[in-house]
């Protein structure tokens, strides 16, 4: 097993997270001193670390994600590609690039890596669709699974409720050309261009393609919408550098016949589900087998059991509001804060991370893997919101 670690450089720091045998979470966050420094340089760091430890360990990346400012895609897409082919990756594997906005402006707030440890029984392959590699297919003695990355419409001159129906469509053929179908998807990230204008009709085409897609039926009693199989997703506002309406990283898993892998959804204490509101996803989805348990957390922030926003126009409120939320979820799980292995922190206003920083600072929660972003969330008064993954190794 790779030795957990946080270190701290100059220009960032980085979390190092294994999660049992075979997996790891590597998180590097650009520290706000360095606002005033050269990106390219800071980049070209980031990267070289990431490379020095993938090629130490023999860790291939099969979940990458960049968060920066959409100007920056183009000259990270160039020190990736130089950077990995050093180390004979490819420079077309698979990543997804968010307007994830640094909370000081211009430049890059992270990068996150869920990694793999294969052997020689595993079997692990490039997905493609359309000419371009778009997801990574990993095969072992328990499970299959698949990740797509950036899964969105080429005609951005189609309207966002269009594109949306035919972003869905794809996901969905491409799992089905690999041997899942959206009945296996655990997690889907979800990045929308100008959230606040399209959510309703994101929701409306959502909740229609997972009814054509069997995962919701037709009619559903009221008492038992927490145990409806949805994917954990997150909906976040954030821009691509398609121009797309969105795009959207999905993870499905598919146990093999023989495996002991259990896969459920959690609503926790606090939350119940939100497709009592109109949106058709689980608060989280627990994946466990002998070994370990695995809880994604959806885009969490401060909603009611009755799905109301509440703590409006307070920031303190909605920050302790979203941890007691999260809270209470992984406590059903007899999991913990320290078992936070990445995630993402949404916040809409940039002054609102100071706000942040003193809770973690008063709470002991200060050394969270946590990128933080700012976005708009799926309601105007939403300030913040987090979403993230949880391994606990039995």
């Amino acid at each position: 097993m790779i030795k957990p670690e946080i270190k701290e450089y100059p220009n960032y720091s980085i979390s190092i997270t294994s999660a049992d045998q075979k997996q790891v979470y590597i998180v590097l966050r650009v520290n706000a001193e360095t606002k005033r420094r050269d990106y390219k340089s800071i980049c070209k760091e980031m990267y070289t670390e990431i490379a020095f430890f993938i090629e130490e360990h023999k860790v291939y990346i099969f979940h990458e994600r960049v968060f920066g400012s959409l100007a920056l895609h183009e000259v990270v897409l160039q020190i990736r590609k130089n950077i990995y082919e050093n180390i004979q990756v490819s420079s077309n594997s698979p990543f997804t690039y968010v307007e994830g906005t640094p909370y000081w402006g211009e430049g890059i707030a992270g990068i996150s890596i869920h990694g793999i440890l294969i052997d020689d029984t595993d079997e692990m392959r490039y997905v493609s669709d359309e000419e371009e590699v778009c997801g990574i297919f990993l095969k072992n003695k328990d499970y299959q699974s698949l990740m797509l990355h950036s899964i969105h419409v080429k005609d951005n001159r189609l309207d966002s409720y269009s594109q949306t129906m035919l972003m869905f469509d794809r996901a969905k053929r491409i799992l089905e050309e690999n041997g899942f179908s959206f009945t296996d998807v655990v997690r889907t990230w979800i990045y929308l261009a100008d959230i606040l204008a399209q959510y309703d009709d994101f929701n409306r085409v959502r909740n229609y393609k997972f009814k054509e897609f069997g995962l919701i039926q037709s009619e559903i009693e009221t008492g038992i919408l927490e145990q409806i199989y949805l994917p954990a997703s997150t909906g976040i506002g954030c821009n691509n550098p398609f121009l797309a309406s969105g795009v959207m990283d999905v993870y499905a898993i598919k146990p093999s016949s023989d495996s002991n892998v259990i896969i459920r959804n959690e609503t926790g204490k606090k939350q119940k589900s939100a497709y009592r509101y109109g949106s058709a996803f689980s608060r989280s989805m627990v994946v466990e087998n002998e070994k370990r348990k695995a809880v994604y957390l959806s885009g969490t922030a401060s909603i009611n059991e009755k799905g109301e926003s509440i703590f409006i126009g307070d920031i303190c409120g909605q920050i302790d509001e979203t941890y007691k939320v999260i809270r209470d979820l992984i406590q059903n799980e007899d999991v913990t804060f320290d078992e936070l292995c990445e995630g993402t922190l949404f916040i809409k206003k940039a002054d609102y991370i100071h706000q942040h920083e003193k809770y973690v600072n008063e709470t002991g929660l200060s050394q969270l893997p946590l990128i933080p972003i700012i976005a708009d969330i799926c309601r105007d008064d939403l300030l913040f919101e987090i979403d993230a993954a949880f391994v606990s190794n039995k």
